[in-house]
């Protein structure tokens, strides 16, 4: 509760320490479980326990619940621990993760159908996964002895990315497993060390493509016996230029200093908006305020994407740059890309300009300047 006092960013922002309530969050746990007790995070505003049919007796061997279930869900007011408690009837492995303005779920249950309408009733819906986890455990039971297995390559990529078309985009450039995650999103070092050890590779290169992911992707080398090394990307694009350098030729070692070489050449603007009103770096940003970003580093704010878009790539782009690319978020309707894009071309005509869907969301517009 003290750290807004602790550290002025916070204060401006409103928030307290994230890692440290998480702390909190471990030692309650912890000695909770000492004490046999079920811990539970209290909220505000309890709400009351829905009554769900019984489940059928689960036998030996089985799963008590059959589907994973996650998704995206966008809101004005969403609050993660009142969720948590409204899903936690549903089935286990509940996580609920992210803010007023978005949360990730995921749930294991036998009422996937229950979930997603339960979350409807706060907000719209996205990135929906339901998993079969019945059929995927007769998978594994079944591949005990594969007939024709998958030969194994010296060398494979795991990325970080979210999005249909950046996923699309990683993987043609060589990514073997695209894991889900991005701004608030960051998957876990579980789920990193997940897609390395189903890369049929002895060594992988991981790019995290998100400052808040590399901590979590250095720590996967202590964990599995294959070669790891990480290529300190803080965004997509940065990925991107990393994996143009990428020689499936070449060593693990060669490729990483290469590659790291690379994603240093291109610089990443993003465009976003406000999920709340703060205070950054002695400006005033209110709810709903478009940001533009730059390297990560707040640079311009305004009421109008594409104004923020064209603010942010005027100060990005300097004269030996040639190239500009961008990545549409989920939405971006095509008319307002093709705008934005004769608008870009107009303004910068020394500068090739792509366009790509990158189906990203929270963003936009993702920003790539070489």
């Amino acid at each position: 509760a003290r750290t807004p006092s602790l550290l002025s960013v916070l204060r401006d922002a409103g928030v307290v320490d994230a890692g440290g309530q998480g702390l909190v969050f471990i030692l309650e746990g912890a000695l909770a479980a000492l004490q046999g007790k079920e811990y539970q995070q209290e909220t505000s505003s309890p709400q009351p326990v829905k009554e769900i049919p019984a489940q059928d007796e689960v036998e030996p061997g089985q799963l008590a619940y059959g589907y994973c279930t996650e998704a995206l869900l966008r809101g004005a007011a969403l609050d993660p621990d009142s969720i948590r408690q409204t899903l936690s009837v549903y089935g286990d492995s509940l996580l609920v993760v992210g803010d007023a303005g978005l949360a990730k779920v995921h749930i294991h249950t036998n009422q996937p159908g229950r979930v997603l309408e339960e979350l409807l009733q706060l907000g719209t819906l996205h990135d929906i996964k339901i998993d079969n986890m019945l059929d995927q455990h007769r998978t594994t039971l079944v591949a005990e002895t594969p007939s024709q297995p998958k030969p194994e390559k010296a060398l494979g990529v795991v990325a970080v990315a979210m999005g249909d078309g950046l996923k699309v985009a990683l993987e043609g450039l060589g990514v073997d497993v695209v894991v889900s995650g991005g701004q608030t999103m960051n998957p876990s070092t579980e789920e990193l060390l997940a897609a390395v050890e189903s890369v049929m590779a002895s060594s992988v290169l991981i790019l995290p493509n998100n400052k808040n992911v590399i901590l979590a992707a250095q720590q996967v080398a202590e964990l599995t016996t294959k070669q790891v090394a990480v290529i300190p990307t803080k965004s997509v694009p940065q990925g991107i230029a990393a994996l143009v350098a990428f020689n499936p030729e070449l060593g693990l070692e060669e490729n990483a200093a290469a590659m790291t070489t690379a994603s240093q050449s291109v610089k990443t603007g993003e465009i976003t908006y406000a999920v709340r009103s703060t205070q950054v770096n002695g400006c005033e940003i209110q709810s709903g305020d478009i940001l533009g970003l730059i390297d990560g580093k707040l640079v311009t704010t305004g009421r109008e994407v594409e104004a923020v878009a064209l603010d942010v790539l005027d100060q990005m782009v300097e004269p030996d740059n040639e190239l500009i690319t961008v990545f549409t978020g989920e939405e971006i309707e095509d008319e307002q890309a093709v705008a934005l894009a004769t608008k870009i071309s107009q303004q910068f005509t020394d500068c090739e300009v792509e366009f790509h869907r990158g189906g990203q969301p929270l963003y936009y517009y993702i920003l790539a300047v070489e």
